[in-house]
């Protein structure tokens, strides 16, 4: 996991590179973000996964920076989109919940708000054409909440998560195709992707590829299926360094590779069949895990279709929890020397209590800085950034 924030700012300066007042003025570099969902910090070889293979993704965390030191701003999946696309802390952009479809009247109208600023619109303004292929799950119930109405040009892909139904696949602000095959989705976005590059290849570009593995429901094209030795999550994961692979590969078919910034990242912390590499917990918690215990299975009380849930009986357990699930229990104002003990074991906040007091006194100037938020305006699709 990277920090969305810092990314932010990477990507918006970026541009930048290509100024200087000595020098004719270089092109502008291209920008791909790719972010992939609930990959946990140990799920690549790079980071020492060991039961499938990530070549790709490997060679690019060895010929480029790895960001270690950073974590994404929320657990779970909307507000760290949020914060990637704004450069702003969930509670500052107001998207501090997921919307869903089917999780009743408030989730469904949920939306990041009209006067947020998005890095694509930024880059549109600076001459950039921009698209989109993937998971938005930023607001999803008006077409004015969405992608193309929000900074990209173009957008392709399920405007929420792929356990949320109804599971459809949008083009620009319409709904083109229900039930959707999961398993034809990382292939399908691939395919965009490449197909933008190769439109766009004498213009600077920004192409966010946002692909929906490995959040379950896990599913893979027939070509990954049972090839990775890491089951059904090894298998989700293969395709998603594929993935990545064949985007290197056409930059560099097109030339376009000495002159593009590519960036990876996960938008949380894994979930059951993952890997938090060594670190406790896991999506969605503070403490040791979700209330299921480790033996126990876990079936989607929805029940499987043929389409929206692949390969029901091979979906990763409670069993195969991605973290630590041991140390001190969780309480109010812990501290832990992530130095010594990156695995939050030991509370040391009696031993610190100057720590403790500076942080706690450093949060509370932070939020007596916020103001309440206003419920989530109805966006204006004809409204010009920062209006």
């Amino acid at each position: 996991m990277k920090n969305t924030i810092t990314l932010f700012t990477i990507l918006l300066l970026a541009p930048l590179y290509a100024m200087n007042a000595a020098e004719t003025p270089k092109p502008k570099p291209n920008i791909i973000l790719i972010l992939a969902d609930d990959l946990g910090y140990g799920g690549l070889g790079c980071y020492g996964q060991t039961h499938y293979q990530t070549p790709h993704l490997d060679r690019m965390a060895a010929e480029g920076a790895r960001l270690t030191q950073f974590n994404c701003p929320a657990p779970f999946c909307a507000p760290t989109r949020a914060s990637l696309l704004t450069g702003r802390y969930p509670f500052r952009c107001g998207m501090t919940a997921n919307p869903a479809p089917d999780g009743g009247e408030i989730a469904h109208q949920l939306h990041l708000p009209a006067s947020e600023v998005l890095l694509p619109e930024l880059l549109k303004e600076a001459g950039y054409r921009t698209g989109m292929f993937g998971k938005w799950h930023l607001g999803h119930a008006e077409p004015g909440w969405l992608p193309t109405h929000r900074g990209f040009e173009e957008y392709f892909g399920i405007p929420y998560s792929n356990d949320m139904r109804p599971v459809a696949l949008f083009e620009g602000d319409q709904q083109v195709e229900y039930p959707v095959i999961q398993a034809n989705l990382t292939k399908r976005y691939t395919a965009r992707a490449l197909a933008f590059l190769e439109e766009h290849q004498s213009q600077p570009f920004f192409l966010f590829l946002a692909h929906a593995m490995p959040h379950k429901p896990l599913a893979v094209s027939e070509e990954f299926y049972h090839k990775s030795g890491g089951g059904l999550y090894g298998d989700a994961v293969s395709e998603l360094d594929w993935s990545i692979g064949q985007v290197l590969a056409r930059l560099k078919e097109l030339n376009l590779d000495e002159n593009t910034l590519v960036m990876f990242t996960s938008d949380n912390g894994a979930t059951f069949g993952g890997s938090c590499g060594g670190l406790r917990g896991m999506k969605g918690s503070s403490g040791v895990g979700k209330d299921l215990k480790p033996g126990e299975r876990y079936n989607d009380p929805r029940g499987p279709d043929g389409v929206t849930i692949f390969a029901p009986f091979e979906q990763s357990q409670p069993s195969e929890h991605p973290g630590l699930r041991t140390g001190e229990a969780g309480k109010p104002m812990q501290l832990f020397d992530l130095e010594t003990d990156p695995g939050e074991q030991r509370d040391v906040a009696a031993l610190h209590s100057d720590v403790v007091q500076r942080l706690r006194n450093t949060f509370d100037l932070m939020t007596s800085q916020l103001h309440e938020q206003p419920s989530p305006p109805s966006a204006d699709p004809k409204r010009q950034p920062g209006k």
